[in-house]
């Protein structure tokens, strides 16, 4: 989410439909993680109750998390080395 300039009808039932839904697609097996890069405050937030919401799912096989730069999110994903064609 690092590059959103616009967030349309987000809100915590919308974010709640979001993670059921896409726990109900999660195909991998148990201890995948999925990093959210979101700078903005707002993504920020949005994506902290995403997270919260895919916490709760019985059906979610990732561990998702929210970050501020790339460099934390890349850290917990394990790819502290990794580098990508964007800046931090």
């Amino acid at each position: 989410m690092t590059d959103v300039t616009e967030i349309a009808t987000a809100s915590p039932d919308r974010m709640r439909e979001l993670a059921a839904l896409s726990a109900s697609m999660d195909r991998v097996a148990a201890g995948a993680k999925m990093a959210i890069v979101a700078p903005q405050d707002h993504a920020f937030g949005l994506g902290r109750m995403y997270e919260a919401y895919r916490g709760f799912e019985p059906a979610s096989k990732k561990e998702v998390a929210v970050f501020r730069t790339i460099s934390e999110a890349l850290a917990f994903l394990g790819l502290e080395g990794a580098v990508l064609g964007t800046a931090d």
